[in-house]
């Protein structure tokens, strides 16, 4: 009864009745694409062009690109479209006195109801809004429908893509040798609070969010791997026992409906750093291969 989408097609779900509203379209609050081009992301004219010709008009405020710290696009940008997805209908009950006058009104009563059935329709991403805009971006770009916690998380890996470099000096301080785990198996639904929770859930032990780091991939990508710096060696020893094989929800906000993933603790990371080392960027002629 349902089918995954393609690669290059919406992560959603979608029912085979076209007919019918999917439960997750209700949910819409925002697009993610990734993979675009960097220079097309240099200000949200580029952006806005895409979903004006796709007849869906959005402002600047509405679009949301991911930049490294020396404000260089990652290739992420985040769409808000809540105001465009929502759909001209409601759930609650009627009121009496207009399906009084109902009748009153006659044939122009009905073209509005036509209307509004028309706008509802035309407030979704149908297939056919998909297929454009899929069609307006370039063949490698993935598209995501994002819930409101998808919009959080993005958000919140901005800022943490942003600290990442003073986030990784505090783990090499050498009093935090023996203080850090790393837990990996997280999926991208997770942040900073979720991965705290899971922790006290499952191990009791507390760890201020402001510990816990992230690793990302050069495109802005959160891993599913964190570092965890706990406030004793004793917690870290307990976190490494208790924390493994530790069945979580793959989507956070959805608990079991997605499946699960699962969780691993080790010591199997250490970091360097020194005042004096100078940043070299990865294009730098001047970089050295480390085997």
């Amino acid at each position: 009864m349902w089918k995954t989408a393609l690669p290059r097609f919406f992560s959603v779900m979608r029912r085979h009745y076209p007919d019918e509203v999917p439960l997750e379209l209700l949910r819409q609050k925002a697009l993610l694409v990734e993979n675009f081009s960097p220079k097309l992301l240099d200000t949200q004219s580029h952006v806005i062009e895409i979903f004006a010709k796709c007849g869906m008009h959005i402002s600047q405020d509405d679009v949301h690109i991911m930049r490294n710290r020396f404000g260089i696009p990652c290739g992420r940008v985040l769409i808000l479209v809540e105001s465009l997805m929502t759909p001209n209908f409601h759930f609650g009950e009627t009121d009496s006195s207009k399906n009084t006058n109902s009748n009153v009104s006659g044939d122009v009563t009905d073209q509005n109801v036509s209307h509004q059935n028309e706008t509802a329709t035309a407030t979704f991403f149908t297939k056919a809004i998909q297929k454009t805009l899929l069609d307006q971006l370039p063949p490698e770009a993935r598209t995501y429908i994002c819930d409101e916690h998808d919009v959080k998380c993005y958000v919140e890996q901005c800022e943490r893509y942003l600290t990442l470099s003073e986030e990784l000096r505090k783990l090499a301080d050498p009093t935090n040798l023996h203080r850090i785990v790393t837990v990996t198996g997280m999926n991208k639904s997770y942040g900073r609070l979720e991965l705290a929770e899971v922790i006290k859930k499952h191990t009791s032990v507390l760890v201020k969010p402001t510990n816990i780091v992230f690793r990302f991939k050069s495109n802005g990508e959160q891993e599913p791997t964190a570092w965890v710096l706990c406030d004793t060696i004793s917690d870290a020893n307990r976190l490494i026992a208790e924390l493994q094989e530790v069945a979580i929800p793959k989507r956070y906000q959805y608990g079991s409906l997605m499946g699960a993933s699962f969780l691993y603790s080790a010591r199997s990371s250490l970091f360097l750093s020194h005042p004096e080392l100078d940043f070299i960027t990865s294009k730098s002629k001047y970089q050295i291969p480390v085997n």
